[in-house]
Formats: structure tokens, sequence, C-alpha cells
């Protein structure tokens, strides 16, 4: 196995990923349950610089020359600057501006991590190598991360009815500390200290790698 930054050219393998990790609110953020259409509009995000779900903060794990699993992750402070691209995106897609207010904006507005806190945004694996200890490499390897920016802790969010990814996260010494909903959706948002300095990491958004 092999970890690396994701590039612009794995789009076509990295969207299906961010779909099956981000599940129904791809289908809100983007008006469509056509997953078709949802891993173009992906793709698309994936491709530019700094959307949330942009290849610069894409780590991919390699397993014989494909893409096994995925981690998304930037440090809490950028959440709104990387929002913002996104929030565009999506009224292109929504002919009314009051379903934007009822439906994208409580996604896109809602404190899903604090700023002094590296945040692990997605994590998905491939349904076929979910035995190969592949999310479990992906989740060390953002620590480390964290650590190499200067961050004191990491945080995610896992859905309240996935019973085991709340138990991989907790053997990883990750504790819940509170719920977050993002539109009706109930996530525990669980965190883990770090042994590394404690001072927020101020870098500009251009410098996280």
């Amino acid at each position: 196995m092999k970890i690396r930054k994701a590039h612009q050219k794995d789009a076509e393998e990295v969207a299906p990923l961010i779909h099956r990790a981000i599940g129904e609110l791809a289908d809100i953020l983007f008006n469509t349950s056509r997953k078709q259409k949802i891993h173009f509009f992906l793709t698309k995000l994936f491709q530019k610089d700094h959307t949330r779900v942009s290849h610069h903060f894409v780590d991919v794990a390699e397993v014989g020359g494909k893409i096994g699993g995925i981690a998304i992750s930037y440090p809490g402070h950028v959440i709104k600057t990387i929002n913002k691209p996104v929030l565009s995106f999506c009224k292109t897609l929504h002919q009314e501006s009051n379903v934007i207010d009822t439906n994208v904006l409580p996604i896109l507005h809602a404190k899903e991590a604090e700023d002094d806190e590296y945040y692990l945004d997605t994590l998905a694996v491939n349904p076929n190598l979910t035995s190969n200890g592949i999310g479990t490499a992906l989740i060390k390897h953002i620590q480390k991360k964290a650590v190499k920016n200067g961050f004191s802790k990491t945080s995610l969010l896992v859905e309240k009815d996935n019973p085991n990814a709340f138990r991989l996260y907790n053997r990883l010494g990750y504790k819940n500390m509170g719920t977050v909903t993002l539109r009706e959706i109930h996530y525990d948002k669980m965190v883990k200290f770090l042994p590394t300095i404690n001072t927020l990491a101020k870098s500009d958004v251009s410098c996280i790698g």
C-alpha cells in the first residue's frame, strides 16, 4: 500500500469514493439522485483548487496501482473559505433561492470543526478492499499530517447509525465530544488529542500539504 497526495487526474476513481462517504448529502447539495451526475459534479469540484473536496486536500491509498481509499482533511479554520466555492457551485444547480436556504446552507454552515482542530472531512475505502487496513492507514496518515502542521488534535464526524466506524475511531483513540447535525442527519463529533505542539497552525490555505 502506498499513500500519496491526490492528483487532478485521479478524479474518475476518487469521485465515486467521495460520494460513497457523503451519501445523501450529495443528493441534497447537487439537487439530484442520479449517481452519474453526482460523480460529474464531484469531479469538477475535485479538479478545482481549494474547494472542500479539492484534490489539494485529498490523500489516496494505492493498492496494486489502483486507488483503494481516500481521505480528505484540512485545518478547521479554513472551512468557511473552502465552502464558498462549493456554495457558489450549488447555487448554479438550484433555481430557487429558498432551496439554498433550506437545503444547502444548513449543511455548509454547520459547525463541523473548531479552528484549532485538524479535520478529517471524508474517509472512504473501496468496498472490495475493506479488509486491507486501508482505513486505519489513512487515519494514521492524517494524524501525522496534523502533527506536521502543528495541531494538537484532530477531529471527524461519524453518522450515528454507523457503529462499525464509531468503534474503529474509538479504538484509534478518538473520543465522542457531542453531536453535529447536517440537515437532519445526526453525527457524533469525535476528537483525538495528539502528542504535538499545542499551538494553532495559522497556515494559509495554499500551504497545507
